[in-house]
């Protein structure tokens, strides 16, 4: 393996992902990622004019992993630029994509593909927040598993580094979350606890009542594309999917997973467009599929204020309070943090400051949807019940603890 060093300008090298990219080779780069890319004041390359690179060719036979391992041997002792962390990465031809963290790779493809105004768009704290923890060795080795089929040999392993939900014993109310996720069931019961309001209750100063919106789902990360992509992911392969994930036949997560399957297989509604995503790369694509690349993502910040009273504070209509189209997003469960998204055409969307009624201090900051009562809206579904008519809207509700919404940018996004 030849191993050379060299220079390159920063704005050449950021994360693994090289201007001369005829070769496959494995590259170290300074600084860290997620700091240096979410600096809106300064672009890296007016930080830094050059850094210093390992370059090692990739011979036959050898994998992105074994690599990097060498990588790490060569920067065993703690190396820093600047107060920065070294930063391992690779860029590679024939794959087409940067092998560097995660969360590295996610905050590049956001640059890349969201766009407002030919600005990139503020980084998505909450879409971070849900990246892979695996590290760039790790995603590289669970890549490779995966392209061969063969990640079930290390299961335990890829479970605990990767934030998965693997042992239903770990979450005892289970059966209780598989039962009540989908449709509304009881469209009476979702109204008389809250959850659907009249758009005149998002007035500052009004007294309402906030459902539980608190995430009771497990905790867990999104894959990275790179292995989500290389994943069975349909009912008619869920043997493989239990082969990958060591599941028992006829056991509870087993239903939880054909569930989630049927759900994401079922047919979208009249005018919908619909998909399950697993990774943070694939939820992206989709939204500016549906709204184009000039969208921001948004959602409640805690569940604060959950099952008591509260006081609007300020309430900012989005897109200047005109009805819009948006993208609904909504987790799913499965083994990986698994959302279905789904477009959403006939929408008033508001960010509201949430104040204790008591002491009128903010603890929350939430985002309501207000949808449109149409001639074609199922007169079953529970929000109905306090619409008003065809062509009004319809109802309100909080987006919940960790599910979001897309929404076109307004115009003073930065």
């Amino acid at each position: 393996m030849e191993v050379r060093k060299t220079h390159q300008k920063v704005d050449e090298v950021i994360c693994g992902s090289m201007v001369d990219v005829h070769a496959q080779m494995a590259v170290v780069s300074y600084g860290s990622m997620e700091e240096l890319a979410s600096d809106d004041e300064m672009g890296v390359e007016e930080k830094h004019s050059s850094m210093e690179v390992v370059v090692m060719e990739k011979e036959e036979g050898e994998t992105y992993s074994s690599m990097l391992e060498v990588v790490g041997t060569l920067m065993e002792e703690e190396v820093t630029y600047n107060d920065k962390e070294v930063v391992v990465g690779f860029a590679s031809a024939s794959a087409g994509e940067s092998l560097c963290t995660p969360k590295s790779n996610l905050i590049q493809y956001w640059n890349k593909e969201v766009r407002n105004n030919n600005h990139a768009i503020a980084k998505p704290t909450f879409l971070l927040s849900k990246a892979s923890p695996l590290s760039a060795v790790d995603s590289a080795r669970f890549s490779e598993l995966a392209a061969e089929n063969a990640l079930s040999s290390q299961f335990l392993a890829f479970c605990a580094s990767a934030n998965l939900f693997c042992f239903p014993d770990s979450s005892p109310n289970l059966e209780e979350l598989i039962a009540h996720t989908g449709a509304f069931a009881d469209a009476a019961g979702w109204v008389q606890s809250g959850i659907f309001f009249r758009e005149s209750m998002l007035k500052k100063g009004k007294v309402l009542p906030m459902p539980d919106i608190k995430d009771k789902m497990p905790k867990r990360s999104f894959l990275p594309r790179s292995i989500s992509s290389k994943l069975p992911f349909s009912t008619s392969k869920v043997s493989e999917l239990k082969k990958i994930f060591h599941v028992d036949d006829n056991s509870t997560i087993e239903t939880m997973i054909v569930k989630s399957l049927n759900e994401c297989e079922s047919a979208p509604s009249p005018g919908e467009t619909k998909r399950c995503v697993g990774s943070a790369e694939d939820m992206i694509d989709f939204a500016i599929s549906v709204l184009g690349r000039n969208i921001v993502v948004r959602s409640t910040k805690n569940f604060k204020g959950s099952k008591q009273n509260i006081m609007i504070g300020s309430v900012e209509g989005i897109n200047g309070g005109k009805v819009t189209q948006i993208v609904s997003c909504h987790q799913t469960l499965f083994p990986y943090l698994l959302y279905h998204c789904h477009s959403v055409p006939k929408v008033r969307v508001y960010e509201v400051d949430i104040l204790d009624p008591n002491s009128k201090e903010k603890i929350n900051h939430g985002v309501a949807s207000c949808h449109m009562h149409t001639s074609d809206s199922n007169p079953n579904q529970a929000e109905l019940t306090i619409a008003s008519g065809p062509g009004q809207i319809k109802a309100c509700h909080w987006v919940v603890d960790n599910h979001l919404i897309w929404t076109v940018a307004d115009l003073l996004t930065s």
